[in-house]
C-alpha cells in the first residue's frame, strides 16, 4: 500500500509539473516521475546506504566463486 501511495504521489507531481511546451508526451513524463517516486520511497525504507548495499553485493559475488 505504501509503494502504491508513493506512485500516486509521483503521478500527482507529474500532473503538477508537466510542461506541454517541452514537446514530451505526458505518459513518458509521468512514467519517469512515478518510477522515481517509488524508488525514492524504497531507498528511504532501506536501512543500508547505497555504498553498504554495493559492498554486500560485491562480497556475496566474490564469496560465491
Amino acid at each position: 500500500d505504501d509503494l502504491v501511495s508513493a506512485g500516486m504521489i509521483g503521478l500527482i507531481q507529474a500532473v503538477d509539473g508537466f510542461d506541454r511546451s517541452r514537446d514530451l508526451k505526458f505518459k513518458t513524463y509521468a512514467q519517469h516521475r512515478i518510477r522515481g517516486a517509488m524508488l525514492d520511497f524504497l531507498r528511504a525504507e532501506d536501512p543500508l546506504s547505497r555504498d553498504e548495499r554495493r559492498r554486500l553485493r560485491e562480497s556475496a559475488s566474490l564469496g560465491g566463486r
